[in-house]
């Protein structure tokens, strides 16, 4: 099974998955991914390979969402320094 890290060194070119939370919902799992382009273009074939990488760390993901944002938000940003 794929890690994190095996995501973020697999991902496309054009997207950086900086996080993302899943929630379960019985045996399904429920996930939101915050996804900062790397570059100012992002193609349907990116967004596609980053849904088909985050489905691969878990068989139960079966509602996903991917949100392209400029810069994560800042109690992530937080978190993440203090970890």
């Amino acid at each position: 099974m794929a890690t994190e890290e095996d995501l973020r060194a697999a991902s496309a070119p054009a997207i950086s998955i900086e996080d993302g939370r899943a929630r379960a919902l019985g045996v399904r799992l429920t996930a939101t991914v915050l996804v900062v382009p790397r570059g100012e273009h992002v193609s349907l074939s990116d967004l596609d390979q980053a849904s088909k990488q985050a489905r691969a760390l878990d068989w139960r993901l079966s509602d996903l969402v991917i949100c392209l944002v400029a810069a994560l938000p800042d109690w992530i940003a937080r978190t993440k320094s203090s970890t």
